[in-house]
Parts: structure tokens; sequence; C-alpha cells
């Protein structure tokens, strides 16, 4: 049996998700801006796009746990269309804040959704070939990225040429982002689900409650015995900051600084990606190059803060569009030497739930974050918010070093 055949909802899943991805992505903050959000209003949703997943995800994780992967992905898939349709129609604050909410409850599945994957892949083909499998999944996604972001920018461009009012063209990609979302779902909706929880489907309530405050103890003392744990949560948190200003300054950045144009930046989140990309396909050789995952991480950190610090004195030149894109591109693609790293010590059976709740100090740090990018964009301007995100990074990078020197030790 084919891996295609035994995985396909995964495989079309990361396909659609990655299309989604190229088409909205860059519009997202335009979108809002442009409606004529302020940049404080507009850290404040995106506070709230990070902050209500993190506090959902645990409840949501452990309920996936116990009952079922597959019903609780649909249940919150199923937001992001009616969260679709209001960016469409949205022409206020409290219509796009609706939008963020519908958003941010849908988004607390993907853990869920993520061991889902982990353990079909690891009912078909082993134990350890998940790496494997998944990356070979996220390739089938990415190749619809790069196809999705260059039919995105040719249809802006030609018509921005044609329409001229770039704001209402970009509200057609909400009607088609409500199209693929919908066949996500329908994709979901036919996936069977192993069961690998046959006793657990037969407790009552008040068993299954009891059950998610065990798997929350669980996770809880996973994570208070594990000492790489803390000090990673803790270079978490902070790099989730930083990435987190530089991810909602990303666009104002380049649309007020360097005066580039709507219809291009998807071209220039097609370059972004393309370099994380070429990071997630190579990833495994800088960590055997390296010795080791935390090695890999501090010296890819070390060279995105060096970026940043030459970047600091070319704020309005296009090198500093170059750095800028090459900075997004390598934190992104280092996502998977993180997700080998702190999947190594979590058992199978909870793993969502202890994802979650590894996710919630940085995903606190994240809404905390985009407030902060509001005030100090709006008040000191994008050369003191790029300060504040080399300082973060610089903070960041210290918790790696104690690993690294505990691993030394041991």
């Amino acid at each position: 049996m084919s891996c295609f055949k035994n995985l396909r909802v995964f495989y079309i899943n990361s396909i659609l998700d990655e299309i989604l991805y190229a088409l909205l992505n860059p519009i997202f903050v335009i979108y809002m801006l442009n409606a004529g959000l302020t940049q404080m209003q507009l850290g404040t949703l995106m506070a709230i796009y990070f902050l209500l997943p993190t506090v959902l995800m645990p409840i949501v994780s452990a309920v996936a746990d116990v009952w079922s992967r597959k019903k609780v992905a649909m249940l919150c898939f199923s937001l992001f269309p009616f969260a679709y349709l209001l960016m469409y129609y949205g022409s206020s604050y409290h219509t796009f804040l609706l939008a963020i909410l519908l958003m941010g409850a849908g988004s607390t599945a993907n853990t869920s959704f993520t061991a889902w994957m982990m353990d079909e892949i690891k009912r078909h083909y082993g134990e350890h070939a998940w790496v494997e499998h998944t990356s070979r999944i996220e390739k089938y996604g990415k190749v619809s990225f790069v196809l999705a972001s260059l039919t995105a920018f040719v249809f802006l461009f030609r018509m921005s040429e044609i329409k001229g009012d770039v704001t209402r063209i970009l509200r057609y990609l909400w009607i088609i982002a409500i199209v693929i979302e919908s066949s996500n779902l329908l994709n979901i909706a036919l996936a069977e689900e192993a069961v690998v929880r046959k006793k657990i489907a037969k407790l009552k309530m008040k068993e299954r409650l009891r059950g998610i405050l065990k798997a929350y103890g669980q996770a809880i003392r996973t994570i208070r015995s594990s000492a790489m744990l803390k000090y990673l949560m803790l270079s978490f948190l902070l790099y989730t900051a930083a990435y987190s200003i530089l991810f909602v300054g990303f666009f104002p950045y380049i649309k007020s600084v360097l005066a580039i144009k709507e219809q291009f930046f998807n071209l220039i989140y097609l370059a972004s990606s393309t370099i994380a990309i070429l990071l997630y396909h190579y990833n495994s050789r800088i960590v055997a190059k390296m010795k080791g995952e935390i090695r890999a991480i501090i010296f890819v950190e070390l060279i995105v803060l060096f970026l940043i610090f030459i970047l600091l004195f070319n704020v309005s030149s296009l090198l500093a569009l170059f750095l800028l894109v090459l900075i997004m591109g390598i934190e992104v693609g280092t996502t998977p030497i993180y997700n080998s790293l702190i999947n190594k010590p979590i058992p199978s059976k909870m793993r969502s739930t202890l994802l979650s709740f590894m996710a919630v100090p940085a995903g606190i740090m994240g809404a905390f974050a985009s407030l902060l990018y509001g005030f100090v964009a709006q008040n000191c301007g994008m050369t003191a918010v790029l300060l504040l995100v080399f300082a973060l990074a610089c903070l960041g990078v210290v918790p790696l070093f104690i690993i690294l020197r505990m691993d030394t030790k041991t």
C-alpha cells in the first residue's frame, strides 16, 4: 500500500494549508491596515490571535487525547470559513475582532491534528519513521505553496493594472480561502481515524474528565522533571516574542519604510518562504554537521542575530528588504529542528496535551509582544521595533547555551 494512500488526508491537508498561507499571510495584516485600523489596534488584534489558542489549546488537546483527535480537528477547523467570511465583509475593528476570535479558536486543533498525523505514521510505518514521512508531506505542501504564491502575485498585479483598487482586489482572496477551507474539511471528514483508544471511547463523562485531569498532571510533572524542557520553554518564550513582533511588522515595515506596493507582497513572501523550504530540506544535514539540535539552533540563531544587527543600520534600503526576507525565512526554516528536539522526551499517549502545555508560555509572550509592537511602532517607529527584536533574540539564545553546557557535562 502506497504512502500517499495511507496518509492521503495529511498530504491533501498540507497542500491546502500551504495554498492558504501563500494567499492570506502576505495580505493578513495589510488588509486590516488598509481598512483603517491603527498600529495599536492591529497589535491588539494580533495579541488576541496569539493568546486565544494559548488559553484554549490545553483544554482542546486533552479532550482530543481522551476522545477523538479527528473529531476535535473537524469541530475547530469548521470555524475558519465563517472567519474568512467576516474578513471579506470586514470594515470595522469589531468585525475583525470577531473574525480573529474565530480564527484563534479554530487554530486550537493544530496540536491535536499533528498528534493524529504522528499516530497514523507510527501505525503504518513504525516508531521512528515520523520525521521522514513528515518531511515528505511538507514537500508536497511547499510545491503547492510556490505555485499558489506565483499565481497570487500574477493575479494581484494584473488585476491592480485593470481595476486599480488593491484593497477591493484583496477581498477576493478571502472568498477563495472559504472554498479551500471547506475542501479541507471535506478531506478530513472522509478520513479514517485508527481506534487507538478503544477503552477510552467507552468511558463515561466523569471518567473522561478524570482522564483529562490526569493528562494535565502528567504533562506538568514531565516538564517540571526536565531541566532541558524548562530552558527550552524559556528560549521559545523569548524567540516567540521576537518572531511575533517581526511577523506582525513584516509587511507594514515593507510598505511604510520601503514604500513597496501590495501587489508585490506575495512575491516577497515567496522569496522568504523559499529560504524556509531550503532549510526544511537541509535541516537534518545541519543537525548532523553540528552534532546535535542545540548546536544547530545556536548556530542558526547567531546568524539571525548578525543579520538583524546589520539591518538596524540599513532600515530604508533594498539591502534591508533582502535581510528582512532572509531573517524571516531562516526563522521559519528552523522549525523542524525545534520539533525534533522537543518531541524526543514526550511519550505518544500524551503528546497532544504536552505539546499544548509547552506552547502556553510562548503563546502568552507572543500576545504581549504583539501589544508591545503596536505601542512601539506607533510611538517610536520601525527602527525601535527592530532594536526590540534584536534584544529579545539575544536573550533567547542564552538558555540554549545553558542546555548545551548541560549536555557537555553529561
